[in-house]
């Protein structure tokens, strides 16, 4: 039974100045502004809980997409709300310690572009792992554009233990933003307790010389 709760979330993020993308051809027009960081870490984190396996029993969709829409929106400040899904899981759908290569799957980019999505998933009614690598193909979202140069690998690892349900994501590798060469290296971790549906996520790093450092509480 999926149950809907409506929260309040804050947040505070913390940007430091501006570290060109790197390379010699940077340019003012390939700047992630941190609204835009925080939207493309968003992107590739949604593409990868889109894949055929990325939103098991253990981790469904929704709170996934919930996730996802709290790190585009992890940079305004004061009160905020948004959809929390309450889940409950359903046993057997995920045999005990299955490993299964996950089908290719391609996301469609909020504007336009691609992230094709490859890798491979070990789960169990209680817990999950997710380990893939994405490619970026002029995938565009309000005010930029990306692709990949290197690939971005995202590895995952969701538990529920009953009383508590975790998910921690890593972010790293790789894209182009115009002629500007960036680097992604993020962390996200959410905790929920699944009685009052409190909990939070927090998101660490840097995304093209921009650095990340916010929390969003439920």
């Amino acid at each position: 039974m999926i149950r809907k709760i409506m929260l309040a979330g804050c947040c505070a993020l913390f940007a430091m100045p501006f570290i060109g993308c790197g390379g010699s051809s940077s340019s003012s027009s390939s700047v992630l502004t941190t609204s835009q960081a925080l939207a493309a870490t968003s992107d590739l984190f949604l593409a990868m809980t889109s894949t055929p396996l990325g939103h098991s029993t253990v981790a469904p969709m929704e709170m996934r997409r919930a996730e996802a829409e709290a790190i585009r929106n992890a940079h305004l400040n004061g009160n905020q709300s948004a959809p929390l899904i309450g889940i409950t899981p359903q046993a057997g759908e995920r045999a005990q310690g299955t490993t299964t290569v996950i089908p290719t799957y391609t996301y469609a980019c909020p504007l336009g572009g691609t992230i094709v999505v490859n890798g491979s998933y070990t789960g169990t009614t209680t817990s999950s792992s997710i380990s893939i690598v994405e490619t970026i193909t002029n995938c565009q979202d309000t005010g930029f554009t990306l692709n990949g140069s290197p690939d971005v690998a995202i590895t995952d690892s969701y538990n529920n233990s009953g009383t508590v349900t975790t998910d921690s994501s890593t972010i790293v590798g790789g894209f182009t933003v115009g002629s500007a060469v960036c680097s992604i290296n993020v962390s996200v971790n959410t905790t929920m307790n699944d009685t009052t549906y409190a909990g939070s996520e927090t998101i660490n790093g840097s995304v093209c010389g921009i650095s990340l450092s916010g929390t969003y509480s439920y």
